[in-house]
């Protein structure tokens, strides 16, 4: 799959959508869960909120770096949020 795929109407489709993920649930204020992609490089991030995010070429270090982070807000604030495109 490569993304931005588009809709008929020229909407962008998310990259999650229609995907089977395996999520790994955390208990972090900001994130309600999280999926890594390895072969797509692409870490799903939901938030507290619901929203999710697909965020692109992202290490396997980096994933791992999130994963173990005792605090994954932080972690994102100083590593995902402004370093890799969001979808």
């Amino acid at each position: 799959m490569v993304y931005p795929s588009l809709r008929g109407d020229g909407t962008v489709v998310p990259p999650y959508e229609g995907l089977l993920m395996a999520w790994t649930e955390t208990d972090s204020t900001m994130f309600r869960r999280y999926d890594y992609d390895a072969d797509m490089q692409v870490l799903h991030l939901q938030f507290v909120s619901g929203r999710i995010a697909s965020y692109q070429r992202v290490t396997p270090n980096v994933a791992a770096d999130f994963a173990s982070a005792p605090s994954k807000g932080k972690f994102f604030h100083a590593n995902l949020r402004d370093q890799y495109v969001a979808l």
